[in-house]
């Protein structure tokens, strides 16, 4: 009996060690959690938002957001040219291999100090504030493998992006962004808590 019960420990604790050790691969390679630090990324996310970022992604598309960082500090934002590539920027409007990006005005109104319309590159759409600010046109310029463009949703009211820092090479970029799995100020869920706990591990 005494020997059943060692053997069945002995189990149990192979299955433990296992599921730490799947825990701490998931954690450093597959999935992260990052908070949004800046407000340059309105409409789609806040600051004091928690997003969910898929570290697997092999492919970086036009319209993804993307974590990555530059000069040790992380930040949020939307891929809007990758390599082979044209990319321009005219009053905060991008302008894709030649091609202006359509836009299109958002009915409801518009936050202070932004005009919110729906852009469209390509396949993808998503909304931005375009506005008087910094920048707000970049000459065309074409990029080569390894260097995404990347921009602020809030053109006009933006920390940094590629018209600050230039192109972002690929191995800076750390994941894609999936969802925001908390908005600021709400109250979070059991998961949302969990997912808290897991990103302190």
């Amino acid at each position: 009996m005494e020997a059943f019960k060692t053997h069945w420990r002995t189990i149990a604790l192979s299955l433990v060690s296992l599921a730490a050790v799947l825990l701490v691969v998931v954690r450093f390679f597959v999935f992260m959690v990052v908070s949004v630090n800046d407000g340059g990324m309105r409409p789609e996310l806040f600051d004091g938002d928690r997003v969910l970022v898929d570290r697997t992604v092999l492919d970086v598309e036009v319209g993804q957001l993307v974590v990555f960082s530059v000069d040790d500090q992380f930040y949020i934002r939307r891929v809007v040219a990758t390599p082979g590539q044209q990319i321009g920027v005219e009053n905060g409007v991008v302008i894709l291999n030649g091609i202006r990006a359509d836009i299109q005005p958002v009915e409801g109104g518009s936050p202070e100090n932004c005009r919110l319309v729906t852009e469209s590159l390509g396949f993808d759409s998503h909304r931005v504030c375009l506005g008087e600010g910094k920048g707000q046109s970049v000459a065309s310029r074409p990029l080569v493998e390894g260097q995404y463009y990347v921009l602020c949703d809030h053109r006009a009211d933006c920390a940094a992006d590629s018209r600050d820092f230039g192109p972002v090479r690929r191995g800076a970029i750390r994941g894609r962004v999936t969802h925001a799995m908390e908005r600021a100020g709400s109250e979070p869920s059991l998961i949302q808590r969990l997912l808290g706990l897991w990103e302190e591990l």
